[in-house]
């Protein structure tokens, strides 16, 4: 049977299967995109998932997590993150990052506490969050795709 640890590490890396095969099958321009003109694009939310993994790994370290780009509201993609093999290298190597920092929590780790943007996570819940969090951004990058006309799955 499967560990809590092994269990979180597949889930993440299932999650960030799909989504860097969304990613892969996009174009610049797709990622670049802002339909409406009023939200994010997908660089923006991928660079978003990059830096914040980062910070959830050192947490799950108990180490200092890594400053994070000053802004007013969301994280918005500098321009030389704005290229797809940029982006899911940074996307993979901040999985990559989580799931290393998983590797030295036994399941009784995973239940110890930490503060972390106003509230008390475990360790567990924290890497489930890295997940959805994955999961969230995915379905807002598929209804990108859908918007320009791509209506294929690409998680083959």
């Amino acid at each position: 049977m499967a560990t809590a640890t092994e269990t979180l590490k597949g889930m993440l890396q299932m999650a960030s299967h799909f989504y860097i095969s969304d990613l892969k099958a996009s174009s610049n321009d797709t990622l670049a995109s802002k339909p409406g003109g009023a939200h994010r694009c997908p660089y923006d939310f991928t660079f978003e998932l990059a830096t914040l993994n980062h910070v959830m790994a050192a947490q799950l370290r108990d180490a200092t997590p890594p400053a994070t780009p000053e802004s007013e509201g969301y994280m918005t993609a500098p321009p030389e993150f704005c290229n797809i093999d940029t982006a899911c290298k940074a996307l993979t190597e901040s999985i990559d990052d989580i799931a290393s920092a998983l590797d030295g929590l036994t399941d009784e780790g995973l239940e110890a506490s930490l503060e972390l943007w106003g509230r008390t996570w475990s360790k567990r819940e924290l890497a489930g969050l890295a997940c959805i969090h994955l999961a969230y951004h995915d379905g807002q990058l598929n209804y990108v795709q859908t918007a320009g006309g791509d209506l294929a799955v690409h998680w083959g």
